[in-house]
C-alpha cells in the first residue's frame, strides 16, 4: 500500500468511495475546491493504480479538523484507515500543528474504535449533527503538543 496526496485524477475513485461510504456523498466540486484550498490536505490509500481509501483535513492556525475519511467496502479492515490515520499524524507533526479533531457518528463503533487505536480521546457531544438519518456527533481529540490539555469525558 502507499500513501500519496490526492490528484485530480484520484477524483473519480474518491466519489465512487463517497457513495458506498455516505448517507451525503460529496462530489467533484467539493474535492476539486479541496485541491486548490491551502489550508487543505487529502491523503490517498492505493494498491498500485487502485485507491483503497482517503482522509482529508484542514489544517487552520495550526489546528487540524478532519472533514472526511473512507475507505473502500473491498478494502476495508485491511489496515487502510490507520495508514492514512499515520499519515495525518505525520503531516500533524511535520506541521506544528497542536491537535487534530474530529466528528463521527455516535453509532460508527467501527470508527470510533480505530480512531481510539489511533490516540484520540472524546471530549464533546453535538446532539442531532448528522442527518439522514439524524444522529449525534461525538467529538473526538489527538493533542500533539507538551502540556496539552482535554477533558476526556469518557464513553
Amino acid at each position: 500500500m502507499n500513501i500519496s496526496l490526492l490528484t485530480r485524477e484520484d477524483i473519480p475513485s474518491l466519489e465512487r468511495i463517497e457513495k458506498q461510504s455516505f448517507s451525503t456523498p460529496w462530489g467533484e466540486k467539493f474535492f476539486l475546491e479541496e485541491l486548490e484550498n491551502k489550508n487543505s490536505v487529502f491523503f490517498i490509500a492505493r494498491s498500485g493504480r487502485e485507491v483503497l481509501g482517503y482522509a482529508g483535513m484542514s489544517n487552520i492556525l495550526g489546528e487540524g479538523f478532519i472533514s472526511r475519511v473512507a475507505v473502500d467496502e473491498s478494502a476495508r479492515k485491511r489496515g487502510v484507515a490507520t495508514a492514512l490515520f499515520e499519515a495525518l499524524d505525520d503531516y500533524a507533526f511535520k506541521n506544528g500543528m497542536s491537535y487534530i479533531t474530529l466528528e463521527v457518528r455516535a453509532g460508527n463503533s467501527a470508527a470510533i474504535s480505530l480512531y481510539e487505536k489511533s490516540g484520540y480521546k472524546r471530549f464533546g457531544l453535538r446532539k442531532r449533527f448528522y442527518t439522514n438519518p439524524v444522529e449525534d456527533a461525538l467529538i473526538y481529540t489527538k493533542y500533539y503538543t507538551e502540556g496539552s490539555k482535554y477533558e476526556d469525558i469518557g464513553n
